[in-house]
């Protein structure tokens, strides 16, 4: 992004202000899922002290978004070895 921050600038381009109280925010889906189900696992943790999530385990989240955010590697095993 510098790089493409200095062509900008080298054409007279300047960024935009920043709107006031705005937070930085996931722009893509994945980015989306990710920081949905990152809030999911530190209520998890809060609330019971570790990350050992049952398999079917869903939490829901204050703005009332529902996660159920075990990674597929973790609920199906390690798989058979060779």
């Amino acid at each position: 992004m510098p790089a493409q921050q200095y062509l900008l600038e080298s054409l007279g381009l300047e960024p935009a202000p920043a709107a006031e109280g705005a937070t930085a925010r996931p722009v893509g889906r994945r980015e989306a899922a990710r920081a949905v189900s990152l809030a999911a696992a530190r209520q998890f943790f809060e609330r019971e002290g570790h990350l050992r999530v049952p398999r079917k385990a869903v939490e829901v989240l204050p703005d009332g978004t529902r996660s159920s955010w075990v990674p597929s590697s973790t609920t199906r095993g390690a798989g058979p070895t060779s």
